[in-house]
């Protein structure tokens, strides 16, 4: 309780922990719990991309101690960001001989904060999370454009025949056409919710698309068939009167 008081309140971070043994997961699981934060899921490698998506909420921060540093340990962060669908904040825990707790990390595994993967304790895993604090995006409010409403923090969309799940991209583009009241939402609007910038090439455009896809099916799902309208070159608009009739 000391340490949780030396730290402050602040706001309570969902950690992910990823270990290969079952009892550094726990020891570190016990650790982040100390700091005040959440556990919200826990596995070894192997298991990595079925745990961030079983966890709902989602993850906001990932503390990994792989056992090591350079091409393996960039693997596992790719898959984890991978299946998180966005570059989820990461704290790594690595050893002594690592360039990487003496140096700059590499710009890739950025939002990343280094950490030694001993004696941190919880006092120093709280200071790594608050590191990376900056990073952790708000969760999102429940947002109502009726018949749909969109509860951004649990990844689920109400409409008139019930309810379904969102992916973590398909919530960024819901939002973004929620947001557009109806009007058009350009691609580059589209990019800048999904990946934080407005750069559109033809991957981008066909990512999008396949976003915009399968939106379409969760919604006509949940009655909300013909929801998202089209523009050839233009962009993408909500028709929620015409697709709820």
């Amino acid at each position: 309780p000391g340490e949780r008081d030396e730290q402050g309140e602040g706001e309570t971070v969902r950690t992910l922990i990823v270990a290969e043994e079952a009892v550094r997961r726990d020891a570190l699981a016990a650790e982040v719990r100390r700091a005040g934060h959440e556990v919200c899921g826990a596995s070894d490698v192997a298991r990595i991309t079925a745990e961030v998506r079983r966890a709902v909420p989602g993850p906001e921060v990932c503390v990994i101690d792989a056992g090591g540093h350079g091409v393996a340990l960039r693997r596992t962060i790719d898959r984890m960001r991978h299946a998180a669908e966005r570059p989820l904040p990461v704290v790594l825990m690595l050893p002594q001989s690592s360039a990487w707790l003496h140096g700059a990390l590499p710009s890739d595994l950025l939002p990343a904060v280094p950490v030694p993967a001993r004696g941190l304790g919880a006092g120093g895993l709280a200071r790594a999370l608050a590191a990376l604090g900056g990073g952790v995006a708000a969760a999102a409010p429940v947002t109502q454009a009726p018949p749909l409403a969109l509860d951004g923090q649990r990844r689920e969309v109400r409409g008139p025949a019930g309810t379904t799940r969102l992916t973590p991209s398909e919530v960024a583009v819901l939002s973004a056409l929620m947001q557009g009241g109806g009007g058009v939402v350009p691609a580059e609007r589209m990019a800048q919710a999904l990946w934080g910038n407005a750069l559109i090439d033809r991957h981008s455009r066909a990512t999008i698309r396949s976003h915009v896809y399968t939106l379409r099916a969760k919604l006509r799902s949940i009655g909300l068939d013909g929801a998202v309208a089209s523009l050839a070159g233009v962009g993408y608009r909500l028709v929620l009167d015409e697709a709820a009739d």
